[in-house]
């Protein structure tokens, strides 16, 4: 049997620890964290493993190898641009992996025997089965936002996924593990990208093929913050994975992974786990749940308890580290407190910090620890310049545009009646939703006619774009060619809603698909006019927005947005 790791996401959720090193390679006990869903996968009786890879192929080949080690013949599917975790599944077609096809997502980890999940879809000779688990297990610490609904005898009816909402009582959620026959992946379209979740399922549902969910137990749970990696840490300690710390018992709950060097008096309280070459001073003392990287030196009288310490990490002499996170090559100083944050010894870039989950804080070692960042120096001055730019900008814009505006809404009622503005709810910042104002430039009824046009779309993901579009009125293709339906949205950015530059605000339902991209976008204002507007809009394909958007949220900065904005008025200056 064969299967396939999803591991080409963009693997933002865990910055700054990712900035090295793919999430999926992040160590867990010491080891790569794809290695224990590996071995999951060969327990379960798979031979052969692809992982479908992006620029960071390198990377696991260094690490992961052929799979010899792992028990597995590991192979490596490159997405040279973003395919959607339906579409990178084309790969297997062409290569020619035997059915039924097993499909992970590798933000999971987990140990549970998949040979009933394989066994229950041969049986009711399914197309595809959903591995689901119960809503209130405790491997999800996070809000339920999937609506699993099923049927008699297992049959999958739908999945709904509803980011906006803090949860629901579903009893089912999708646990992020599938199994496929030729009947469904022949099913998916050689385009550019492809969803599993939001456009694969339900395409198969509509299809009326024979689809069905399957409860799997044992040890499941996401990997989407630093929290979860921290969990995720008490749990292996625990022995709540199902994986032993690899190594030598010392004593009771206490790993050495190779030799260590532990003066005589250092106090051991396990759960403890010690990578190779791990040096601990004097009066030091360890406290349970903890993992301390290999090559990491610990001085005299220090303190640790309920962490997770990286690699070549130097802890002074009588720092304290509780509930916290210090990344590989950190230095802390001596007498140090660092208490539920994610430490790191890199200089963090206003990208790095709006990328960083909020869940824990961080503490960068170019400053005094005690000075704990949520936003940092940088960002908080950045976001003050840009709020009073954006302020001056949209009042000044509105008072000069008001004649413009008094004749476009004129136009509108002249050429097709009725209102004269379209409302739409969009997702702002952090999710928080907003009624976005545009001037109307389509027909009354377009988004019933957009499902009716839906088979003429000439784009992939969730955009939708046909050539000549019938939708819109005669006034419309003037504002849309101009931009100028996008005036009143200067209101927007003066409330506070939008800014001048940043990601197109964007309607829940469009947020689905590829969830990387949406978390990051949702850690900034949407804006007036961004890079994928000045990069041609609706002719770049999918793969060409998220690419896009994350590099702004990377790359933000004033200069970075002046850039944009001049490039903005040279395209609407000639009509783009």
């Amino acid at each position: 049997m064969n299967a396939i790791i999803l591991a080409a996401g963009h693997g933002t959720d865990l910055n700054p620890l990712t900035t090295r090193h793919p999430k999926h390679l992040l160590p867990i006990g010491n080891r790569p964290g794809l290695a224990y869903a590996i071995e999951s996968l060969r327990n379960s009786g798979v031979q052969q493993v692809a992982i479908t890879v992006n620029g960071d192929e390198k990377h696991y080949r260094r690490v992961l190898g052929d799979g010899t080690g792992l028990g597995v013949r590991l192979s490596y599917l490159h997405e040279p641009t973003p395919q959607g975790t339906a579409g990178c599944l084309r790969a297997a077609l062409r290569d020619g992996m035997s059915e039924p096809l097993l499909v992970v997502n590798a933000n999971l980890i987990f140990s549970a025997d998949l040979r009933g999940l394989v066994k229950a879809h041969l049986e009711r000779g399914a197309a595809a089965t959903v591995g689901v688990v119960r809503s209130a297990s405790t491997g999800w610490p996070r809000p339920q936002r999937e609506r699993v609904s099923v049927g008699p005898e297992g049959a999958l009816l739908g999945m709904e996924v509803d980011y906006g909402a803090d949860g629901d009582d579903s009893e089912w959620r999708a646990a992020g593990i599938y199994v496929f026959d030729r009947r469904a992946l022949d099913r998916i379209p050689e385009r550019a990208y492809y969803d599993l979740k939001e456009q694969f399922l339900p395409a198969l549902v509509r299809a009326g093929l024979p689809i069905y969910a399957q409860p799997i137990t044992g040890y499941l749970r996401e990997l989407n913050s630093a929290e979860d990696y921290l969990g995720v840490h008490f749990d292996f300690c625990r022995g709540r994975t199902g994986a032993k710390p690899f190594g030598e018992e010392l004593s009771e709950g206490v790993w050495v992974q190779g030799v260590v060097d532990l003066s005589p008096d250092v106090l051991l309280i396990g759960p403890v786990v010690l990578g190779p070459d791990v040096r601990v001073g004097s009066g030091a003392r360890l406290i349970g749940p903890l993992v301390i990287g290999g090559g990491t030196e610990i001085g005299e009288g220090a303190h640790l308890r309920e962490s997770v310490v990286g690699e070549d990490v130097r802890v002074g002499a009588r720092a304290r580290i509780e509930r916290s996170i210090l990344a590989e090559g950190l230095q802390v100083a001596e007498g140090t407190v660092i208490t539920e944050s994610l430490a790191t010894g890199q200089t963090l870039t206003l990208g790095n910090l709006t990328m960083v989950e909020r869940d824990m804080r961080i503490a960068v070692a170019s400053l005094p620890f005690h000075r704990y960042l949520r936003l940092g120096v940088r960002r908080r001055a950045y976001l003050m310049f840009k709020r009073t730019f954006d302020l001056l900008f949209a009042a000044v814009g509105l008072v000069a545009a008001l004649p413009i505006m008094a004749a476009v809404a004129l136009a509108i009622r002249w050429d097709s009646g009725g209102p004269v503005l379209f409302r739409q709810r969009r997702c702002g910042r952090d999710g928080k939703d907003f009624v976005m104002l545009k001037f109307r430039s389509m027909r009354a009824d377009a988004d019933r006619l957009q499902e009716e046009l839906r088979g003429r779309n000439e784009c992939d993901g969730p955009m939708f774009k046909i050539a000549d579009d019938p939708r819109f009125t005669r006034v419309g293709r003037v504002l849309r060619k101009y931009s100028l339906d996008e005036l009143p949205q200067l209101w927007n950015v003066l409330c506070g809603d939008m800014s001048v530059v940043g990601p197109r605000p964007l309607a829940e339902r469009e947020l689905r698909v590829c969830p990387s991209w949406r978390e990051a976008r949702l850690r900034v204002k949407p804006g007036l006019t961004g890079l994928w507007q000045i990069n041609g809009r609706e002719r770049n394909a999918f793969q060409d927005w998220i690419r896009l958007d994350l590099q702004y949220v990377r790359e933000q900065s004033l200069w970075r947005d002046l850039t944009i904005l001049l490039r903005t008025a040279a395209a609407l200056a000639k009509g783009l």
